[in-house]
């Protein structure tokens, strides 16, 4: 009994741990872009578009990393207002 609650322990510990492998490299991408956009854009104020201006102006020079997250980022706000609008046409 006792070998069968250690082996339930050990596969939910291996099961957590590669589940939080991808969580842990998204989270440090997100700091290291934040780290890039704040080098670039870190004076600029947040507020009327001026930030994401800035961060357009100077996407070319940021990491690959960091563009693909902006672009998976931009994506997922163009989908929630594409819903959102669907939304208020079938109401």
């Amino acid at each position: 009994m006792k070998k069968v609650i250690r082996l339930s322990l050990l596969s939910a510990l291996l099961f957590s741990a590669a589940a939080a492998g991808p969580m842990v490299e998204t989270a440090e991408a997100g700091g290291q872009c934040r780290q890039e956009i704040q080098q670039f854009c870190g004076n600029v104020p947040r507020g009327q578009g001026q930030r994401r201006a800035c961060i357009q102006q100077h996407f070319s020079q940021l990491s690959p990393q960091c563009q693909e997250r902006i672009q998976e980022r931009k994506a997922r706000r163009q989908q929630r207002r594409l819903e959102r609008q669907g939304q208020f046409r079938t109401q």
